[in-house]
């Protein structure tokens, strides 16, 4: 019986690798029988491998460290005791068949651009909340400007400052003051995040990470969101998890990318709300932040920011 998996089933070397001590894949071999392994490892194994051996479909020194991970596991252990006596970084008969059975058991599970569209329900929830409480501060601006009174103890208006830095009328250490023009571009953004939901049929791709271990990338001159196989139900080792609350997030993070052209800069506006620098970055490029994006629909959502969503540590549930 050859291989089951719809990923591997069917392609002539990996088949060959099957039944075939010769034809077992090792470093340097290059082709859509690499890219499959390497899919096939990210998927089940939450894998770590370089962009550019993902992009020339090449086993490199990441592939191979990845395929070594994978058979050491304690769970598998793969190991040819007839010749053997600790795992290789070799894809041969055990490690293939392996990686196929593995594959059959988790392929009726959506994952990548698939599991993306199911998540669009939460996440356009998560958006119109956040417009919601834009709309709401409106509100209450034209109350106190009419002299009324009113208590700003809200968590919407907690949520602006927190994720956006922008206050009432005051500039302090914690923020400068709102202004218009703030509200109507972070509606903006948020209402063209909305149009990349509506349009998931053009704007949700599957595509290699841009950067390793990421589960999905927004790309703004490409108009895409390409999700890896790492967007999925998964815990690893060091505690990240992605769960549909932190899927949602992420959604909403990707599409800022896709709206807003200066949405990308490591050093000034892309920075994770699990970074010390979230708390400290002004409310100019707060606005272009997609994680202030995401983590403020979702402190509007749950009327507070205990714990917020993303990819972090202990997260995302």
């Amino acid at each position: 019986m050859g291989l089951q998996s719809s990923l591997f089933r069917g392609d002539p070397t990996l088949e060959a690798c099957a039944v075939s001590d010769p034809a077992h894949i090792m470093l340097g071999a290059v082709g859509d029988h690499v890219s499959k392994i390497q899919t096939a490892l990210i998927r089940l194994d939450s894998a770590t491998i370089d962009p550019g051996e993902l992009a020339a479909k090449r086993y490199g020194p990441s592939t191979a460290a990845a395929v070594l991970a994978y058979k050491k596991n304690p769970r598998r252990n793969i190991i040819n005791r007839s010749y053997q006596t600790q795992a290789d970084n070799i894809v041969g008969r055990m490690t293939i068949a392996a990686l196929d059975r593995e594959l059959v058991g988790n392929q009726s599970r959506p994952l990548a651009k698939d599991l993306a569209v199911l998540d669009k329900p939460l996440t356009e929830g998560l958006i119109r909340n956040a417009l919601k409480a834009l709309n709401d501060i409106e509100k209450d601006i034209r109350i106190l400007e009419s002299g009324a009174s009113l208590s700003l103890g809200t968590p919407r208006w907690d949520a602006l400052q927190k994720h956006f830095h922008l206050q009432f009328q005051i500039s302090s250490s914690l923020g400068r003051a709102l202004t218009k023009d703030d509200l109507t571009f972070i509606k903006r953004n948020y209402q063209e995040a909305a149009n990349v939901l509506n349009n998931s049929a053009f704007s949700f791709d599957n595509g290699p990470p841009v950067k390793p271990g990421s589960a999905a990338s927004g790309s703004f001159d490409q108009k895409k969101i390409f999700f890896s196989p790492l967007y999925k139900d998964f815990d690893t080792p060091d505690g990240k998890q992605i769960g549909p609350n932190s899927r949602a997030a992420i959604v909403i993070h990707e599409s800022i990318h896709l709206v807003d052209n200066l949405s990308g800069d490591d050093t000034k506006t892309h920075i994770s709300e699990f970074d010390p620098r979230y708390e400290t970055m002004s409310a100019d490029n707060a606005r272009h932040n997609p994680s202030s994006y995401a983590t403020f629909a979702w402190h509007v959502t749950r009327g507070h920011d205990q714990s917020r969503f993303g990819l972090g540590p202990a997260r995302g549930m």
